[in-house]
């Protein structure tokens, strides 16, 4: 009697026979695998994207002593943040199409390098007149931004087991929250705003060059071990979006076509794109709308932003245990939503009215309202698109997010030069209200989790109507 077929390592699913009667209707059996290692992937590129977040916001959060040093307007300030926004919606499918030709280990290794270019280029900018050349370097390591954000959802589908997959998304995320932490934090306690042009050079080559170091170290640790796949895949469902790659070949323009037309991923991508295009600008002009009630606030404004980013990190691993616990994607969407409307009202009310322990406490908040959409966003993306790629998914995702990031900024520059603080925090809360009636419209579709549901193989035995099965285990 001939048994089940072994599987190859490639993990790619094998036709199944049961007995020597001639199957009917082929299915696929697969051997899947969770390796320890997998660990050690994900904390190999949170180290990169901490060298890339960290760069993200350094000139914003001091954008007064950054103007003053260099002798440039608000909006070249405000236009290193811009950069890699631009980058991205340029940028994404071309590095998209990029990615789904090469392996995770080169795409990590070619953002790794771009970073680390960045970096040193920056160390020859520590003079009043080479704000191009800061420029150029902050553009280079730019580039690697592009390269990083699809990658958190791809590693956990690569390396994570079903029920894994939203908390190792959200635990690939912290690297981007600390790194956009430490953008906040590190910048105003290592350059001060001192009277004399050159001290504000010396430390402003002291926190270059502490990056640089960083990135290159982050680069030699990436090229010899980081891995893109295990020899088995960890999952049925990334089993089966292997055999879906290899079996229909199917054209990247085909592919991208079928997320377009995907009504509820649409709905998310301008959910997300509004919820992250508020913080992303929200950040860029935090400096100026704290300052005009908190004098000589440099230093409060990086540490509440870095608050705000750090307490960001908890809350998106408890989205993400929750999310594997519960798939309720719309639900927690819309609970996340709507606490950071609350929050941000709360926020902007102890701005203006320059209580600072009580921005200490909403910013808490609503750091742990807002970073937990991150993570629902990924996943739902990936449940709302599968089988197709993360890459593509996550990619498109997030073009919308850098979207709205550069018309806010450039939206909310304005309305604070021509009308104040106030209406810039009325501007947030209307868009987040927008964003909460989008997120209410989407249908609940989990793709994804139903292919990891359907855990039986049938085979049809053509000599009865009644179906023979196995369960596939989990070697862990």
């Amino acid at each position: 009697m001939e048994k089940f077929s072994k599987i190859a390592e490639s993990g790619i699913p094998t036709p199944v026979a049961v007995d020597s009667a001639p199957i009917e209707k082929k299915d696929l059996s697969v051997e899947i695998k969770v390796y320890k290692k997998r660990w050690f992937m994900l904390f190999l590129f949170i180290l990169h994207s901490i060298c890339v977040s960290c760069q993200l916001t350094q000139y914003t959060i001091i954008a007064n002593i950054i103007m003053r040093y260099y002798n440039v307007t608000s909006f070249e300030v405000h236009a290193t943040a811009l950069i890699s926004m631009l980058y991205y919606i340029i940028l994404i499918f071309p590095v998209t199409y990029l990615l789904k030709k090469i392996s995770l280990k080169k795409s990590l290794v070619l953002g790794s390098l771009l970073c680390c270019v960045g970096s040193w280029i920056k160390i020859l900018s520590c003079s009043p007149d080479r704000f191009l050349i800061t420029l150029l370097g902050h553009s280079v390591m730019a580039l690697s931004v592009v390269m990083m954000l699809p990658i958190p959802g791809q590693l956990a589908a690569h390396w994570f087991s079903s029920d894994e997959v939203s908390k190792a998304t959200s635990i690939g995320l912290l690297g981007q929250l600390l790194g956009m932490a430490l953008s906040f934090l590190l910048p105003p306690l290592l350059v001060k705003n001192h009277e004399n042009i050159d001290d504000i050079g010396k430390d402003l080559n002291l926190m270059f060059w502490s990056i640089a170091v960083a990135s290159t170290l982050s680069l030699l640790l990436i090229v010899p071990f980081f891995q893109s796949d295990p020899k088995l895949p960890p999952s049925k469902a990334r089993a089966f979006q292997q055999d879906h790659s290899v079996k229909e070949q199917q054209s990247f323009g085909k592919s991208i076509k079928n997320i377009l037309t995907n009504r509820n991923f649409m709905i998310l991508c301008h959910s997300y794109g509004l919820i992250l295009g508020v913080q992303a600008s929200a950040g860029t002009i935090f400096n100026q709308l704290f300052m005009v009630h908190f004098k000589d606030g440099e230093r409060d404004a990086g540490i509440i932003g870095s608050i705000m980013t750090f307490i960001g990190m908890p809350g998106s691993i408890l989205f993400g245990i929750i999310l594997d616990r519960t798939h309720k994607f719309k639900e927690l969407a819309v609970i996340s939503y709507a606490a950071t409307i609350a929050f941000q009202v709360l926020n902007a009310t102890s701005i203006v009215n320059a209580s600072l322990p009580m921005v200490h406490v909403t910013t808490i908040l609503l750091g742990l309202a807002m970073s937990g959409f991150v993570t629902i966003g990924y996943e739902t993306a990936a449940e709302f698109t599968y089988p197709e790629s993360q890459t593509l998914s996550s990619g498109i995702l997030n073009i919308t997010n850098n979207f709205y990031g550069i018309v806010l900024v450039l939206l909310q520059e304005q309305i604070f030069e021509r009308f104040g603080d106030i209406y810039v925090h009325a501007t947030f809360s209307v868009i987040l209200v927008i964003g909460l009636i989008l997120t209410l419209m989407m249908k609940n579709d989990h793709r994804r989790q139903a292919a990891q549901k359907n855990d039986e193989l049938h085979v049809q035995d053509p000599s009865s109507d009644k179906v023979q099965t196995k369960h596939n285990g989990l070697n862990v």
